[in-house]
């Protein structure tokens, strides 16, 4: 977590961003569950699960552009995604959408990018905090 928060990005890092992404799922789930309703908890849930899906199949993408160095591979497997995003959510709507909410559904959506922003703005606390450090040690001595 440290070297997280430092920006030392590694393979650790996806694992913690994936986790977090599940985490973070759950967390909305239950707030809307308890706050608002079940039909809200469950489009977080199934949005969260597509948000989910489409974080772990961006990090495959990034390591098949790197292994066949070529950009082409990450646009096939976006557009790939992107469309199987579609599908899911147009089966979801046809067939599901007596069981949730599309306002829960477009949150857990965005569960990857609200995901996003909290490490980021956590990494950035962290690298004030580490510059205030440093910074008052220099002035000390």
């Amino acid at each position: 977590m440290k070297s997280i928060l430092s920006a030392d990005l590694d393979l650790d890092f996806i694992k913690f961003f994936l986790v977090f992404n599940f985490i973070l799922t759950l967390l909305i789930s239950a707030f809307m569950y308890f706050v608002f309703s079940d039909k809200m908890a469950m489009g977080a849930l199934f949005g969260g699960a597509i948000s989910n899906l489409n974080c772990s199949g961006l990090y495959k993408d990034c390591i098949r552009t790197v292994k066949w160095q070529t950009i082409a591979a990450y646009y096939g497997g976006l557009a790939v995604r992107m469309g199987l995003i579609a599908l899911a959510v147009i089966v979801l709507m046809i067939f599901l959408s007596n069981l949730f909410s599309f306002a829960g559904l477009f949150i857990g959506l965005s569960v990857g990018v609200i995901n996003f922003y909290i490490i980021f703005f956590m990494m950035l606390l962290n690298k004030k905090n580490i510059f205030n450090k440093s910074y008052s040690q220099e002035v000390s001595k």
